[in-house]
């Protein structure tokens, strides 16, 4: 797509001229980026689960009376 806008000239409103090679750049590997931050977050989010079920085993026995 951004091969096409830069081909056929199309209005960057942002900017307020047409798009440029390094626009289309810039979007490229803003999107790369994120993606590689959100495949980071998987560990994490994993890790978060577990303490949240080892917490409710943890409570439990607190809360249990002998």
């Amino acid at each position: 797509m951004g091969a096409v806008w830069i081909d056929k000239p199309y209005w960057n409103y942002t900017e307020e001229r047409d798009y440029m090679a390094g626009d289309v750049l810039t979007c490229f590997f803003g999107v790369l980026i994120g993606l590689f931050s959100l495949g980071g977050a998987g560990p994490a989010l994993n890790s978060i689960n577990v303490a949240k079920t080892t917490g409710s085993l943890v409570f439990g026995l607190i809360d249990r009376k002998v």
